[in-house]
């Protein structure tokens, strides 16, 4: 039954079988699965894949902290805080005219978003 749920799992996963086909399955072999976690049949999934595709092994080492296309480091994004404009200063009978490039809003920084800063990197559309 095991080896039938790992079969069906694989025609999901490449549903028209040819070996032109590339499948890049990390190289993570950790014997244990992860505590209160349902283990996962690692090796007979990778067997399955091999049957309808090519498979190969990926380094994993630093693949999120890397960018895919030009291997630069990624940062973290930053976005503005409250963008609202200040009120309008009144100077000796004056409203001064707001600049919003001259304003200086406040950054946060979002840690689960990351993103390539290389001017150069070829997966940045513009």
């Amino acid at each position: 039954m095991a080896r039938v749920a790992v079969d069906a799992i694989a025609k999901r996963i490449v549903p028209n079988v040819s070996h032109l086909t590339c499948v890049a399955y990390g190289d993570w072999s950790r014997r244990k699965g992860i505590k209160g976690h349902a283990p996962s049949p690692v090796k007979g999934l990778k067997q399955a894949l091999q049957k309808c595709s090519t498979v190969v092994s990926m380094d994993e080492f630093r693949t999120s902290k890397l960018c895919s296309q030009c291997h630069q480091t990624l940062s973290s994004v930053r976005y503005s805080v409250n963008t609202k404009l200040p009120r309008r200063k009144k100077r000796k009978g004056v409203v001064l005219v707001r600049n919003r490039a001259e304003v200086q809003f406040e950054e946060k920084e979002c840690h689960g978003v990351l993103r390539c800063d290389y001017a150069n990197c070829t997966g940045i559309e513009t």
